[in-house]
């Protein structure tokens, strides 16, 4: 006998089995009745919370870089110095966007429309919690942008796009540095542009 659950309880045993699946094999492989079957449901009972196949991916790529965007907002609230503290919140969440299960970052990596969008949307919230601690140091005058000729958005886009290329910067077959060596190579860009961006006595 299938157990009735609330609506909300149901959505996310739903999505919860999704990520699990997505985690362990090629989203192209996952089909909705393997789902269905995994949490004894019915495919409608899916098709009732997820309109399609697509729309259950999006929300799973929604689930899985919400962590991500967890860590930048916990390190953004510690008392740390500037530098340390971009620094955190870049390598915590590349630790927790990048080193996912290979189907899982296949599926991160999909060029599919609700993919490209869901990335857009990460980025631009990535990009606005780095902007919010630069312009947090500029209030404070620890840090002066004007002789960049640069705003606090250019500030923290240049940041993170810079902190991408240099997880990138790998070995032959290896699609990011190793966690301690990311973590290394990216708190030595952003002490520089701190230090560049500091105001001198």
């Amino acid at each position: 006998m299938r157990t009735r659950k609330p609506p909300e309880e149901r959505q996310n045993e739903i999505l919860n089995a999704a990520v699990k699946a997505c985690s362990e094999k090629p989203h192209d492989k996952v089909s909705i009745t393997e789902i269905a079957k995994s949490i004894g449901v019915s495919k409608a009972a899916i098709y009732f919370y997820y309109p399609s196949k697509d729309d259950l991916l999006r929300q799973v790529m929604l689930h899985s870089l919400s962590e991500p965007l967890e860590a930048m907002r916990n390190v953004r609230q510690q008392p740390l110095e500037l530098g340390e503290k971009l620094t955190l919140m870049l390598s915590d969440s590349f630790e927790l966007a990048l080193f996912k299960p290979k189907p899982m970052s296949r599926l991160l990596n999909s060029n599919s429309d609700f993919a490209l969008e869901v990335k857009r949307s990460h980025t631009k919230k990535s990009i606005a919690l780095l902007r919010r601690v630069i312009e947090e140091a500029l209030a404070n005058n620890e840090i002066d942008l004007e002789p960049y000729n640069l705003s606090s958005l250019d500030a923290a886009k240049l940041l993170l796009s810079s902190a991408f290329g240099v997880a990138q910067g790998t070995s032959v077959g290896n699609p990011f540095l190793p966690k301690n060596q990311m973590h290394r190579s990216i708190s030595c860009l952003v002490k520089g542009l701190v230090s560049a961006w500091s105001i001198k006595d």
